[in-house]
């Protein structure tokens, strides 16, 4: 909500959300990150990663952070199963959603705050904990509502 001047009072302004999408597909590359613009406040609905992991042997322990603007840590989830070498998982945060601790058909998913939202300049990332293999693929996609205009 914002406040703004009109005429001679101060009314409330509610902006209508912008559902968006997010998608970062490059090969080859286990660390992903996306950062919330200057003048945007973000909702997040879902994160999901699909990994793509190369034959080098170790087992990979996937993590979501959040950093805000100032790089200060706010979350941080771990998966609580690791990815061996050779396989290709999902892993999804979404709202509500309890915590699993193994992998049901090839996918684990971990909760994330419900009414998580975050600030301009804030981070978010996906990468292998553990860093077994940069050119591990992992490909995400996600859900947000976006608030343009934020300040």
């Amino acid at each position: 909500m914002r406040f703004r001047q009109n005429g001679n009072f101060t009314e409330a302004v509610t902006d209508t959300p912008v559902i968006a999408e997010m998608y970062e597909g490059t090969a080859g590359v286990n660390d992903k990150s996306f950062v919330v613009p200057s003048n945007e406040l973000w909702h997040i609905n879902f994160v999901q990663a699909i990994v793509t992991t190369t034959a080098t042997v170790g087992n990979r322990r996937m993590s979501l952070s959040v950093t805000n603007a100032d790089g200060n840590l706010i979350l941080a989830i771990t998966a609580s199963a690791t990815q061996a070498a050779s396989l290709v998982r999902t892993y999804t945060g979404l709202q509500g959603q309890f915590r699993e601790t193994s992998f049901v058909n090839d996918e684990l998913q971990q909760p994330i705050p419900d009414d998580f939202y975050i600030t301009p300049g804030s981070t978010i990332r996906v990468y292998d904990l553990e860093n077994i293999d940069a050119t591990d693929t992992v490909v995400i996609s996600g859900s947000y509502k976006r608030y343009p205009g934020w300040v």
